[in-house]
């Protein structure tokens, strides 16, 4: 994108809409979500399989969980601890 705006519109800023960037994030987390099940079992997983049942987890926000949802990651706290 960046090239094709760059020689017509040398000034101009390039933006990415908020939306974009969330879904590519799915996309690599999914990617990434399903490697152990293809690495492990050889196919792809099953609504019985511990890795497709942290998909909804792990897609959600952190408002949408439970605490019991949060802390069984086995994160201590209600909310995640940020280094400055």
């Amino acid at each position: 994108m960046r090239r094709c705006a760059r020689p017509g519109l040398p000034p101009a800023i390039v933006v990415v809409h908020h939306f974009h960037v969330v879904q590519l994030a799915n996309k690599v987390l999914n990617i990434v979500r399903r490697r152990p099940t293809a690495t492990l079992r050889g196919r792809r997983g099953r609504a019985t399989d511990p890795e497709w049942k942290a998909r909804r987890r792990l897609l959600r926000n952190r408002e949408d969980l439970t605490d019991k949802q949060f802390t069984s990651w086995g994160t201590r706290s209600s909310t995640p601890a940020r280094s400055a």
